[in-house]
């Protein structure tokens, strides 16, 4: 059958589980994301989220983002992006989620949570205005 689906929900019949995408064959090849958050790390506040229910914010740069469902294992796939907390733009304007060298003893995950570290290279790093971040399972 072809044509466009048009619905107002999708909703899969397990609770918890979430809807997945099938090719023609019925093999999965995708589901839609996690949970996502664009979080304010200077004033420490969710500006708008999925799925993520709360954000503990540690020292300068360190962010932990809790799952209000948890994924089925910690092997999941997360990307994310900041902005400084003076938009300067430049060299000064776009930060990265790292999980590397300077910082490695803080990030990690769990199923319920990731812990990141928004730096602009291995050994500076500071608050972002805007930090964002998506999983996918």
């Amino acid at each position: 059958m072809a044509g466009t689906v048009k619905a107002s929900v999708l909703q899969h019949d397990v609770t918890g589980a979430p809807p997945a995408i099938r090719d023609g064959a019925g093999t999965e090849i995708g589901q839609f994301t996690k949970a996502w958050c664009n979080y304010n790390g200077v004033s420490a506040a969710i500006r708008a989220s999925f799925n993520t229910s709360s954000v503990t914010k540690g020292a300068t740069a360190k962010y932990q983002f809790f799952f209000s469902v948890a994924c089925a294992d910690a092997n999941f796939s997360f990307s994310g992006s900041s902005t400084a907390a003076n938009e300067t733009g430049g060299s000064d304007g776009v930060r990265w989620l790292s999980s590397g060298s300077t910082y490695h003893s803080y990030v990690g995950r769990t199923s319920s949570d990731i812990k990141t570290v928004v730096a602009y290279d291995s050994a500076n790093a500071t608050d972002g205005l805007t930090v964002n971040i998506a999983i996918n399972r």
